[in-house]
């Protein structure tokens, strides 16, 4: 497996109004949606640099989880991420109830299910990699089922 391209150091700058937030190379968007609350989104340019690492890394499968169910500004992360895996090549399968119940206590960010935290799959150290090089920070979590598991929680 190719290592991600290497650049400087993350740097967070915010541009105008539409609350831009430019991560290193590539761009990661928060819009303003009804209310006020800043959504996350992939840019193009964040999602073609991210479909062109996940396609050095091979095809691999993983699962998409994103919830609290009704946290619309999370649905639409993930369905960003879901695109850029499909067309990187990767199979997404996204399990019935992914928008499982409701609650306060879901991870906030995103995060990658492994069933060994001392050893992830080569699927699991792509998917890390490939997120961490566009700027969209994930921690590891244990998780039974299918490695990796892709899930997108509440905004930080």
């Amino acid at each position: 497996m190719a290592d991600p391209p290497k650049g400087p150091g993350p740097s967070i700058s915010v541009h105008g109004n539409i609350g831009q937030m430019a991560v290193g190379d590539h761009n990661v968007q928060n819009q303003t949606v009804i209310g006020g609350t800043p959504g996350r989104r992939l840019t193009v340019t964040g999602k073609e640099a991210l479909i062109s690492v996940l396609k050095s890394a091979g095809p691999h499968t993983v699962e998409m989880v994103c919830s609290p169910m009704g946290d619309n500004e999370a649905a639409v992360l993930a369905r960003d991420l879901v695109i850029a895996l499909r067309e990187a090549g990767w199979s997404v399968t996204v399990p019935a109830g992914s928008h499982v119940a409701e609650g306060t206590d879901w991870p906030v960010g995103i995060s990658v299910g492994v069933r060994n935290l001392n050893s992830p799959s080569s699927a699991a150290v792509a998917l890390r990699a490939a997120l961490k090089s566009v700027g969209v920070e994930n921690t590891p979590f244990f998780a039974h089922g299918l490695e990796p598991m892709l899930f997108v929680g509440h905004a930080r």
